[in-house]
């Protein structure tokens, strides 16, 4: 399965989190939600069958970003328990509020420019910061940011993704990287 969150032009403060089956190219919405306020960067991660979803909602004003962060079950798309919290930040700091969002074994890991929090995946309570795996080899540059596909296609067991800026980003099946 590929996952994608989505928000919506005519309410920014709701996200709605879909799942696409890479066979048939069935798209199935998972889940919808709305944020105390405007949503404007989102976060996915995976483990354990759970789909974890940070959400920024960064205010300029106050130098301040409201995290929200919610996890669902893959099967059935309920969430599963969901956390909010505001952290202050630099104004250079907001455009890129999360600067790590690991799930792990048992955890989800995420951090800011100065906070770091790790949580129990099954409720969100609080951990000790869990160490994560140092990445392979040479890492020449950050994660690229979520991108919204504004359509998508399945051809020749590929999946081409397309978004609204003309990007175009294409996949294997999951059963041709596993030959």
């Amino acid at each position: 399965s590929l996952w994608y969150v989505t928000g919506s032009q005519a309410d920014n403060n709701s996200v709605t989190l879909y799942r696409i089956d890479v066979r048939s190219g069935e798209q199935k919405q998972m889940a919808s939600w709305r944020r105390p306020a405007r949503v404007d960067q989102a976060w996915i991660a995976y483990n354990g069958g759970r789909i974890f979803v940070a959400t920024a909602s960064p205010d300029l004003d106050k130098s301040t970003v409201e995290l929200g962060i919610d996890c669902f079950d893959t099967g059935t798309g309920a969430r599963q328990w969901q956390k909010t919290q505001s952290s202050k930040m630099t104004a250079v700091d907001l455009g890129h509020p999360i600067v790590q969002f690991v799930a792990q074994t048992g955890s989800l890991t995420y951090a800011t420019a100065e906070d770091r929090w790790s949580v129990r995946a099954t409720d969100g309570s609080a951990l000790p910061p869990v160490p994560l795996p140092a990445p392979p080899g040479n890492v020449a540059s950050k994660p690229p940011m979520l991108w919204p596909p504004s359509s998508f296609q399945i051809q020749n067991g590929r999946l081409y993704a397309f978004t609204a800026d003309g990007h175009a980003y294409a996949m294997n099946s999951v059963d041709d990287l596993h030959e």
